[in-house]
């Protein structure tokens, strides 16, 4: 997979795990996430995840790092996860917008990458796209 689909299928899953807690995210199937850590949070965990993902969005500061990590074990290892706001803006057409930085870890695999997400006209975050991977 390339690195640039891989790092879209990211935006997409965080996507789909701001999708609850009054985040409503428009997104395309998990299934393209097979190979990512990401996409193996065990569904009883998903909740947290999204409620730590939402927390970042709505916090007012930039800069400050909120960790998160499985009470589940995937093949024998937490996924953890450092999610941290970078910067906000302001726009005309999708009010504003964060980006977020995201180290995922489990054991020794990890993946770190960016993505924006943009609060809509009705307070939904939508993941709008990816930065340039770190």
């Amino acid at each position: 997979m390339k690195k640039t689909t891989f790092y879209r299928n990211l935006v997409i899953a965080m996507g789909v795990a701001a999708s609850s807690a009054q985040l409503y995210a428009q997104v395309a199937p998990a299934f393209f996430l097979n190979d990512t850590i990401i996409r193996n949070i065990p569904a009883k965990d998903l909740p947290s995840f999204r409620s730590a993902l939402g927390s970042v969005l709505e916090s007012p500061q930039d800069g400050v790092a909120k960790s998160w990590s499985s009470t589940s074990k995937v093949a024998s290892k937490a996924i953890r996860v450092v999610l941290t706001p970078l910067q906000t803006a302001q726009t005309q057409s999708a009010n504003t917008c964060r980006l977020v930085k995201a180290d995922v870890a489990r054991g020794s695999q990890s993946e770190n990458w960016q993505f924006w997400f943009c609060k809509q006209g009705d307070g939904a975050w939508k993941a709008s796209g990816s930065s340039t991977p770190r």
